[in-house]
């Protein structure tokens, strides 16, 4: 099937990154020709993906929602991306295509500020998230949100600003990445990142979730309404997990056991002109899974509020497999990692495998699917 195809060819694609700077070239034609192959992918799937039903539906009958007696639960943002092309008569293929260029393009934008690790960021990028071929519009907006880490590293707050409120449009959960402009510059020890982590896995043990989701609603400081729908996202289908949430909690939690430790005791082995950027997106890394840990168990859906911060992983676990010096560990390293990369990914479809499993196309759309 396709995604076997993809993963092998990423993960072959790897020992690129093996190659001296003085080919740097042959690494970004190759780069630049794979982010446009996964999005003309995304672009041509068909009934694939979660809430396929609820996006076409809202492309279809834009107006009974913006003029009509249907409620509009999707941010302006969205809402207006939507109408542009439903109004100008396109197809949903051609809205898929501009979603695809937003949420991979831009993504593949960022990844090109760090040369040395093209594609391992990219292999990590499918594994993890299955290079956002099948999104919602959440990751399209986490796509401004890793955009936006280039304003915060050069302190140009109200750039970074007014791409967070740009990304807001499209998915509420964005205004919350506010906080990485301060917390990415915080110098933290090792000691007082695993302090943070334990504290959040000790509240997360106890029920005072309704409490804390207040709070964080008032530090966002979005309405009522808002907050409702946030809510609500657990219906949506992404939201939850369709395996035992208990289950689910545990691999979690054996997966960062294994992961964050690595990361955190890996920054000794940082290049200098890399240390600034690894130390800031490991704050922002755990601060991710902090919120990860308080709410997964209780409101598992304000876990949501954690996904950009939770992209930092693949950055931290590439940049350190680039660190190691000894060329035959960084191999076994990176073999390492594909294998990880292989449970990551399995992990990433399993709970929806009935609706990433056959990747339909607009090839075969006339072939209706018993998936809803």
């Amino acid at each position: 099937m396709i995604y076997i195809v993809l993963f092998v060819v990423l993960a072959a694609l790897t020992v690129l990154d093996l190659v001296g700077d003085d080919r740097y070239w042959i690494k970004r034609g190759t780069f630049i020709g794979v982010v446009l192959s996964l999005i003309f992918i995304s672009a041509i799937r068909w009934q694939t993906g979660p809430d396929w039903d609820s996006y076409i539906n809202f492309y279809e009958r834009i107006d009974e929602f913006l003029t009509g007696p249907a409620i509009n639960f999707f941010e302006p943002g969205y809402t207006a991306m939507n109408w542009a092309f439903s109004t100008a008569g396109a197809p949903y293929t051609a809205m898929l295509a501009f979603l695809a260029l937003i949420t991979i393009g831009v993504k593949g934008v960022v990844f090109l500020r760090y040369p040395r690790i093209l594609f391992l960021l990219l292999f990590l990028y499918y594994a993890y998230y299955l290079a956002d071929m099948i999104s919602v519009r959440q990751f399209t907006a986490v796509a401004l949100c890793l955009f936006s880490l280039k304003y915060i590293e050069e302190q140009r707050f109200w750039y970074f600003l007014a791409t967070i409120v740009v990304a807001t449009t499209i998915h509420v959960s964005s205004l919350f990445f506010v906080v990485a402009y301060w917390l990415y510059w915080v110098r933290l020890s090792d000691n007082m990142l695993y302090t943070g982590l334990l504290i959040g896995f000790a509240v997360g043990l106890v029920d005072i979730t309704t409490w804390l989701v207040n709070v964080v609603v008032s530090v966002v400081g979005v309405d009522a309404a808002i907050a409702d729908k946030v809510l609500r996202y657990d219906d949506e289908g992404l939201g939850t997990s369709h395996a035992n949430p208990y289950i689910s909690y545990v691999l979690g939690l054996l997966k960062r056991a294994l992961i964050l430790p690595i990361l955190i005791a890996g920054r000794r082995m940082i290049p200098r002109d890399d240390e600034g950027w690894y130390s800031g997106q490991l704050n922002l890394l755990v601060f991710g899974n902090i919120i990860y840990f308080v709410f997964i168990l209780n409101v598992p859906v304000i876990t949501r509020l954690a996904l950009p911060f939770l992209y930092m992983e693949i950055f931290l676990l590439a940049s350190l497999v680039s660190s190691l010096k000894d060329i035959k560990i960084r191999v076994l390293a990176i073999l390492f990692v594909i294998v990880f990369g292989a449970v990551r990914l399995y992990m990433f479809m399993v709970p929806y495998w009935d609706l990433y499993v056959p990747f339909q196309t607009i090839f075969d759309k006339n072939h209706l699917l018993n998936r809803y």
